[in-house]
């Protein structure tokens, strides 16, 4: 409990730059120009362009330091295996120019709430609240019998609960269910 409240300071400020690093990308400029397109054009390589600045920050994927955050995570046991494959997959993905940008987004998504959940996980540990409460645990709603539709009927005002048997009583909070 100790070594996790003292590495918790350091994980969150590498999840932090891991994140932002995938959310540059995600709104670079040169993004639409570089992704999905087969990098055979060497338009895609000329100084000053949107282009060329975004593979040189896209360049940080393949780099050893963008995985520092997920890479302690995983080892503090915050992420588990499975997520821990996905993250990996996901990472391995982006770092293919040629990817959609569809597929690009998409897993870029993965990692990006695999990366907050641990860090919510940490926090957990050391009791702390999460930094990221709008990033639900996998597969949280069908584990828990959380009720599935993240917006309820019309009128349903935050402070509703909805018990559901043998899985117990939710309360709406105006963003998700959440077990009470």
């Amino acid at each position: 409990l100790e070594k996790a409240a003292e590495a918790l300071p350091k994980n969150e400020t590498q999840a932090e730059e891991s994140i932002a690093t995938v959310d540059d990308l995600l709104h670079h400029p040169g993004f639409e120009s570089v992704i999905g397109i087969p990098s055979i054009s060497g338009l895609l390589n000329l100084p000053g362009t949107d282009a060329r600045d975004f593979r040189s920050k896209y360049r940080q994927l393949q780099g050893e330091q963008f995985m520092t955050a997920y890479n302690q995570l995983r080892g503090a046991g915050a992420i588990s295996d499975a997520e821990g494959h996905a993250a990996k997959e996901a990472v391995a993905a982006m770092q293919d120019p040629n990817i959609s940008e569809k597929e690009f987004k998409r897993n870029a998504q993965i990692y990006i709430d695999t990366v907050k959940r641990g860090i919510n996980r940490q926090r957990a540990e050391v009791g702390q609240p999460p930094k990221y409460p709008d990033v639900p645990e996998p597969g949280a709603s069908a584990r828990q019998g959380t009720p599935r539709a993240e917006t309820p009927a019309p009128g349903v005002q935050p402070g509703t609960r909805k018990t559901l048997p043998g899985k117990g009583t939710f309360e709406w909070d105006g963003k998700g269910w959440k077990p009470v």
